[in-house]
């Protein structure tokens, strides 16, 4: 069991530090172009035959959002806490989670997404160079999940899939 939880945060850790998107959603900045904001998009679950629109989580600032994955960055100095999800990672405003609790859980958040101007990094220090656009969610409410069952981004109305 003990090298079970060892090896779900080694992957973890992986997906963050080589995963196609990192520092929570960050864009605007030369390193990650990628991530500015346009090509990072929500996953609606598809209703029969239809596929629901995805829309870049840029355009959806100041909705209700959920996000299924891996809680973790409790004990970690930066962004702080986020969730890990499928190619992407999400900040969480902890101001009011158990955040020690949480931590290499599988969990679901709902919330509003919202866009932060992070200040770039002091010169010779880690972090991104010039100013960056952070997404975070502010929770309204979480869960403790057995697995995670969607883990991309969604809009808080989309129906779940069974």
């Amino acid at each position: 069991m003990r090298k079970a939880g060892f090896l779900v945060r080694f992957f973890a850790a992986l997906s963050f530090l080589f995963g196609s998107v990192s520092a929570c959603g960050a864009g605007d900045n030369t390193k990650y172009p990628e991530a500015n904001g346009t090509k990072l998009f929500t996953h609606e679950k598809p209703r029969g035959s239809e596929k629901p629109h995805s829309r870049a989580w840029k355009e959806i600032v100041g909705r209700k959002v959920v996000v299924q994955g891996l809680f973790w960055g409790a004990f970690e100095k930066g962004y702080g806490p986020y969730v890990i999800m499928n190619g992407s990672v999400i900040c969480i405003d902890s101001s009011k989670l158990p955040v020690e609790k949480l931590q290499g859980t599988p969990v679901e958040m709902k919330g509003k997404l919202v866009a932060q101007i992070q200040p770039a990094a002091a010169r010779f220090s880690a972090g991104f160079k010039r100013p960056t656009r952070v997404f975070k969610i502010q929770p309204t409410e979480y869960r403790i999940l057995k697995r995670v069952d969607w883990p991309w981004m969604r809009l808080e109305n989309q129906a779940r899939m069974k």
